[in-house]
């Protein structure tokens, strides 16, 4: 395997991972309450609002999924 192979399979698993983790917490958040929505924390934390912090806090973790 070659390491540009290996980099790009890397990212795509990381990526699928970190999908699946951000779809089994919105179900948990989806099953008890909004305020255990560790996505929408992670964007308010950047934002200091609720209106972005979804769309922030989704890109935040696919990118932490790519590296």
């Amino acid at each position: 395997m070659t390491l540009p192979l290996a980099i790009i399979l890397g990212s795509v698993c990381g990526l699928a991972g970190a999908f699946a983790m951000n779809l089994f917490m919105r179900s948990v958040s989806a099953a008890y309450s909004e305020r255990v929505d560790m996505v929408i924390a992670l964007g308010s934390f950047f934002t200091g609002s609720l209106e972005n912090a979804r769309s922030l806090g989704t890109t935040i973790h696919a990118g932490a999924g790519i590296f």
